[in-house]
């Protein structure tokens, strides 16, 4: 019996099938039937005086079934708490769906805390409450206010976003009454552009309007007690620089990656040999090869620090966190010494119980360091680190992978063959292909994009891949939840690569789709699935194969924005880094801007103009900004959409010098009283 077969047999067990439910009592919900909760306790921005807050909430009615009387709960609630002000450090807890409230773990005063709640039956979450915001501890009553520490922006940095959100931690077990930030373009503070106080203890402040681009800036933040400012931070800096600034100069980067660095082995037994892929022998024993595989995840929100000095003796200049993918960037570094470190006890949820695989120094430890020295305009990448799991696997994960691969069959495959069917074919459904088995000699495919969909094969791409040289691919699962994989055959750049042919599985349709769902974790499988294409004609290439570009390229000079529309005036909704190819899709009828879909070259991170990871978004980029490579002559050209109405740019007013009482009487001016000087007066 095919192999291909045997593990479709064993998948009717986990893989979803119409009409199959798990059965529950008369007055649990089912999982379609699940609603959000509602919060009761805590309020939103309460300040709480224990460590171990009890958190409340409700459950609306719900009638199941349709036409009943009577009213279902869920089967259990899940609680999650992620601790400020960066909210990647996460716990929680689960409890019975009778229970209406949950008393969390000892919490640490002086912090703010975010919560939310979700139901769940049959180990399927259901909506989520949302999030709601709590202080610990009491306010600040005696003595000055320690000066808060700046963590990000990092100091020195560079960015394009210009409505930043800056990030800064208390120094104390106490609340502040609130914050206050000053902003001003020179270190002295001679010139502040904006001096606002956050509304409560909160840790952090997001601009309400942009800041003016290719500027630097410089600020400082200083706790509230009563009417007084106290102590202030160290003073930081951060440069605003979106497409058409000039690079600061000597300016380089510092980037790299967080990721998985998966050896899985045996719990029990001898050692295998050959050693499982992705792992290598050591002095210790078998350990991750420290290299990034095809199928190594990264690890998104993990807390990346910067520091400036040798790493024996370097001094603090702020963190940033990995995107999706893993990836983090230092933007607008001048040349120097900086130590770059990741300290897993910083990061418990997403690193948990394991070591560092890499960098080589920090093997088999729990905090790992670069230190990097950077020349001036230089940059440097691959500054990576990776994690390695005690058990192979994160915690929460499954690691499932497969093969594309040539499944050979000399014998044309079409419908109304009547001859003999050699052994490595198959006839099926009036169809005669391969026979879905993959036997030695059949080489993998490489260069296939192959698609997760999450819950079902018709939502949105979670995830996306390329087969290897080898036709492998492999993604990380979350246990209990219904994935889809899709591999389509009509589509850039399987089209050209396929060729003519059909799926040996399923010949009457046009893309290779499977749904599944596991509730086991920590599965580690790369070759779960085979999937196997039947040529029509032996393929003209099959190692390597090369993608054909079908479109000319654009190759920015320098970051820079890719909008909504083909003019200045449009919103930024992408960024597009310098030395990326993207290809070009349409050009404008003066011929200046070019229409990209940059979305396979990018992580939702990069969208910085829009609320959701759009995969199909196009944008435009005025061709000025970079390079083209091909012939622009046969492209479609579109005008894109209508000029937006332009916002009036507010008239500045002069707030500088006034006294407190002509402060206090010039429209759109305010005084700022100090504890250790008179005060000033600034614009509001």
């Amino acid at each position: 019996m095919k192999s291909w077969k045997i593990l479709l047999l064993s998948l009717l067990f986990v893989v979803l099938i119409t009409g199959c439910k798990s059965k529950t009592p008369n007055d649990i919900c089912p999982p379609p039937y699940l609603v959000a909760p509602v919060f009761v306790a805590p309020p939103n921005l309460a300040h709480v005086d224990t460590l171990t807050p009890s958190l409340e909430w409700a459950f609306p009615t719900v009638s199941y079934p349709y036409s009943a009387t009577g009213t279902c709960r869920p089967e259990q609630y899940r609680i999650t708490i992620k601790k400020g002000p960066l909210f990647v450090d996460a716990i929680g807890g689960m409890v019975d769906g009778s229970q209406l409230s949950w008393i969390t773990p000892a919490l640490e005063a002086g912090a703010e805390y975010r919560w939310s709640v979700s139901p769940m039956t049959n180990n399927i979450n259901g909506p989520s409450s949302g999030m709601q915001k709590f202080f610990v501890g009491s306010n600040c009553s005696e003595g000055p206010v320690p000066a808060p520490t700046i963590l990000h922006p990092f100091n020195g940095a560079t960015m394009i976003m210009q409505i930043p959100t800056l990030i800064w931690e208390s120094a104390t077990t106490c609340l502040a009454d609130a914050y206050h930030i000053d902003i001003a373009t020179d270190p002295a503070f001679n010139n502040i552009l904006l001096n606002t106080n956050t509304d409560g203890p909160t840790q952090s402040y997001t601009l309400a309007a942009p800041l003016p681009t290719c500027t630097r800036y410089y600020w400082r933040v200083a706790a509230i007690k009563g009417a007084e400012i106290q102590t202030y931070s160290e003073t930081y800096s951060f440069r605003i620089s979106t497409e058409g600034c000039e690079s600061e100069p000597g300016a380089g980067i510092i980037a790299g990656k967080v990721w998985n660095d998966i050896c899985t082995l045996p719990v029990d037994g001898p050692i295998p040999d050959p050693l499982p892929y992705g792992c290598v022998m050591s002095g210790d024993g078998p350990v991750a090869n420290g290299i990034v595989n095809p199928g190594e995840p990264g690890i998104t929100d993990i807390v990346v620090r910067i520091g400036a000095g040798s790493c024996s003796a370097s001094t603090p200049l702020g963190l940033t966190t990995t995107y999706q993918g893993g990836n983090y960037f230092f933007w607008g570094m001048q040349a120097g010494t900086y130590c770059i470190s990741v300290d897993a006890a910083e990061n418990p949820i997403w690193l948990g119980p394991g070591w560092w695989a890499y960098p080589p120094n920090a093997v088999g430890n729990s905090y790992a360091t670069w230190e990097i020295t950077l020349a001036s305009e230089e940059n440097k990448p691959d500054v990576n680190f990776g994690w390695q799991y005690e058990n192979g696997l994160p915690n929460l994960y499954n690691y499932l992978g497969g093969v594309v691969y040539h499944d050979f069959c000399k014998i044309p495959h079409g419908v109304g063959y009547n001859g003999p069917i050699p052994d490595n074919c198959w006839q099926h459904a009036g169809w005669v292909t391969g026979d879905g088995n993959r036997a030695d000699g059949e080489p993998g495919i490489p260069g296939l994009q192959v698609e997760v969909h999450s819950p079902t094969c018709s939502d949105p791409i979670s995830q996306v891949t390329t087969t290897d040289e080898d036709g492998h691919f492999a993604f990380m699962f979350q246990p209990a939840v219904v994935n889809c994989i899709i591999v389509r055959s009509q589509t850039s750049p399987n089209k050209e690569i396929l060729q003519p042919g059909v799926w040996s599985y399923y010949p009457n349709q046009e893309n290779y789709e499977i749904q599944f769902y596991y509730t086991a974790v920590s599965l580690n499988n790369p070759d779960q699935f085979e999937i196997g294409w039947d040529y029509s004609k032996l393929p003209l290439l099959i190692t390597p194969i090369e993608v054909p570009e079908l479109y000319p390229q654009f190759k920015p000079d320098f970051d820079i924005s890719c909008r909504a529309g083909p003019s200045t005036i449009w919103q930024a909704w992408a960024k597009l880094m310098r030395g990326m190819k993207f290809q070009i899709k349409a050009i404008n009828p003066t011929r200046d801007w070019a229409l990209l879909q940059p979305a396979e070259l990018l992580n939702p991170n990069d969208f910085t103009g829009v609320s959701k990871f759009p995969v199909d978004l196009r944008c435009w980029v005025a061709l000025e900004n970079g390079q083209t490579e091909g012939d622009l002559r046969e492209l479609e050209t579109l005008k894109g959409p209508s000029l937006p109405t332009p916002t009036p740019t507010a008239v500045p007013v002069s707030c500088t010098g006034l006294s407190a009482d002509a402060c206090g009487t010039t429209p759109g001016c305010k005084w700022i009283p100090l504890s250790t000087t008179p005060g000033y007066c600034t614009a509001k």
